[in-house]
Formats: structure tokens, C-alpha cells, sequence
């Protein structure tokens, strides 16, 4: 009784909010528990990962869907292969991550 109100009706009712636009990781994640919805999110931040599929499935690497699988690719390029992308000579870093807004 103290703890968090169960709002799952209100949302289903509330005209302006179209529960279903919210991202399902946010809201299952973040605004649900145990079926019940007991917040609203206003924002979530999505992280998501491109990859080459030439230079990972190709070779017999992991699809990346764990950072472990991210760290194989990496050693990969790092002690097998030559990792030099762009042919200046020089080995090119095997992952690279945005750091600023439209920075990609």
C-alpha cells in the first residue's frame, strides 16, 4: 500500500500517450514490473552497434551481440590479421565510438 501506484489503467486511458510508441525495452524495462506499469518514461537512451559483416561473419567471427563477442572481433584483428582499413600502412583501430552529437 505504501510502495508504487499501478498505473497500467491510467496510461491505457490517457489521451495524448500512445503507450506502444514508447520503445518496448524502456517500457518493459524501466517502466514495468512484473506485468504492472508504474511509471511513464520521458526519455531513453538507445545504444546501438553497426558492424561490417564482411569483416566479421565472413571470417567465421561471432555476430556481436554480447561485449565479449565485441572484445573476439577485436583480439581478432589485433593478432591475426592485418588491420589496416584504409591502406596507409598504418593498423586502424578495430572499434571506434562516437563521442559527440552527429559526430556519425
Amino acid at each position: 500500500e505504501d510502495g508504487f501506484k499501478d498505473i497500467s489503467d491510467d496510461i491505457a486511458n490517457q489521451v495524448g500517450l500512445d503507450w506502444f510508441d514508447i520503445m518496448p525495452a524502456v517500457r518493459k524495462g524501466v517502466a514495468s514490473y512484473k506485468s504492472k506499469t508504474y511509471a511513464v518514461p520521458i526519455d531513453g537512451d538507445v545504444i546501438i552497434m553497426l558492424y561490417r559483416t564482411d569483416l566479421v561473419e565472413e571470417r567465421g567471427l561471432p555476430t556481436p551481440n554480447t561485449w565479449d563477442d565485441v572484445l573476439d572481433i577485436i583480439d581478432y584483428y589485433d593478432e591475426e590479421e592485418n588491420s589496416d582499413f584504409t591502406g596507409d600502412g598504418k593498423a586502424d583501430f578495430a572499434i571506434c565510438f562516437s563521442t559527440k552529437s552527429l559526430d556519425i
